[in-house]
C-alpha cells in the first residue's frame, strides 16, 4: 500500500511538474556570435505582444495585435531605427493564403505613406509554403515535418545561378519557441530571411544539425548541440561546439 501511495504521489507530482514547465516562455535570445539581443514581452493572456532586436547596426521593434474573437494575429507594426522605417501589416485570413496589407512610412519613405498588398502562401496547417518574386516565380520554399519543424529550406536565385538548399535534422527536445503559441508558424518563416535567430526554433523541436548546399560556396554541414535547464528548455546553443545563442525564460 505504501508503495502504491508513493508511486501515485510521484505520478501526480510529475504531471504537475510537466504542466508547470509547459508555461515557461522565452523572454530573451542573445546571439553571441552576431552580437544581437532579442527581448520579448507578453500580455496577461500569454500572447506575445512585443519584441525588440538590438544589434550592432540594427534596432527594430515589433508590436502585435490579435483579433478579439478568433485570437488570430491581426496586425504587426515594425519600427526600425526609431522612426526611420515603420511598417504596419494587417492580415486577412483566406483559404490557402493570407492577405497582407503593408503600409510603410518614416524617414526612409519618400512619400508620406506607401501601401503594398502581398499574399502569404500557407498549407492546411497554417504553415508558410513559399515566397515569390514579383513575377510570381518561387523565391523561398519551405518543407516541414509533423511537428512543424522546418526540415528543408530552399532559396532560388533571381537568375539561373542555382538554388541554395538547407536540410535540417531534429531531436525530440523542446523548442525555445514551444510556448509562443499566439504567433503562427508562418510568421517566423515569413521573416526568417531577415531574422536569422528564429530559423532554428519555428517548430516544436530543436535542430541537431543541418547541411547547406550552395552553388557558389559548396556544401557545409553544422552539428548543433545544447545545454538545457531543469525543465528541458534549451538555454545555450552551439554550432560545432562554438556558443552561438543563449536563451532566457520566465514561468
Amino acid at each position: 500500500m505504501k508503495r502504491f501511495i508513493l508511486t501515485s504521489l510521484i505520478g501526480i507530482l510529475s504531471a504537475g511538474f510537466t504542466l508547470y514547465a509547459q508555461t515557461k516562455q522565452l523572454v530573451q535570445i542573445n546571439s553571441v556570435k552576431t552580437k544581437e539581443i532579442v527581448d520579448l514581452k507578453y500580455n496577461n493572456k500569454k500572447q506575445l505582444t512585443y519584441f525588440v532586436e538590438k544589434g550592432v547596426v540594427t534596432f527594430r521593434e515589433f508590436t502585435f495585435k490579435y483579433d478579439k474573437i478568433t485570437n488570430l494575429l491581426s496586425e504587426c507594426i515594425m519600427n526600425q531605427d526609431r522612426g526611420e522605417l515603420i511598417t504596419n501589416s494587417r492580415y486577412t485570413y483566406n483559404d490557402g493564403y493570407i492577405a497582407e496589407e503593408v503600409t510603410s512610412s518614416g524617414k526612409q519613405v519618400k512619400e508620406k505613406k506607401v501601401t503594398d498588398h502581398l499574399q502569404i502562401h500557407i498549407d492546411h496547417k497554417g504553415r508558410l509554403t513559399k515566397t515569390v518574386f514579383e513575377d510570381g516565380k518561387p523565391w523561398e520554399e519551405f518543407v516541414y515535418d509533423e511537428n512543424n519543424n522546418l526540415v528543408t529550406y530552399t532559396q532560388h536565385g533571381a537568375t539561373n545561378e542555382g538554388s541554395k538548399i538547407t536540410i535540417f535534422k531534429f531531436n525530440n527536445d523542446k523548442s525555445a519557441f514551444l510556448n509562443i503559441e499566439s504567433i503562427p508558424a508562418w510568421f517566423w518563416a515569413w521573416h526568417v530571411n531577415s531574422m536569422r535567430w528564429c530559423g532554428d526554433f519555428i517548430g516544436k523541436n530543436n535542430p541537431k544539425g543541418f547541411t547547406t548546399e550552395d552553388p557558389r560556396y559548396g556544401t557545409d554541414t553544422i552539428e548543433v548541440t545544447y545545454e538545457y535547464d531543469t525543465d528541458g528548455y534549451p538555454v545555450k546553443q552551439f554550432y560545432n561546439g562554438e556558443l552561438v545563442r543563449e536563451m532566457l525564460y520566465k514561468n
